[in-house]
């Protein structure tokens, strides 16, 4: 049996973070998405909630969506939709 990959939302949040961090130390394949903005790339700013995790060892990465809820179809580019619809989801 396949395990379906969390679709996680508000990934760089305090929740969010918490809940991101569990599932990568589970071996739950992950994708987030995550918008960009003055701080950085949306790659930027999920590196910069992962590191803080990463005392002891270096955690696995998830698969980063560019994206923002608020915009049509999130703002979600054609290949990043391919890659989801391809695939079983479970939405956080």
């Amino acid at each position: 049996m396949t395990v379906p990959t969390v679709f996680l939302t508000g990934a760089t949040g305090l929740v969010g973070s918490q809940i991101l961090v569990r599932l990568l130390r589970a071996d739950v394949p992950v994708c987030v998405l995550c918008r960009g903005d003055k701080r950085g790339t949306a790659q930027q700013r999920l590196e910069a909630v992962l590191v803080p995790f990463e005392e002891n060892a270096l955690l696995p990465r998830p698969r980063v969506i560019s994206g923002e809820l608020g915009k049509p179809n999130c703002g979600v580019s054609t290949q990043d939709l391919e890659w989801l619809q391809e695939r079983e989801l479970s939405v956080i």
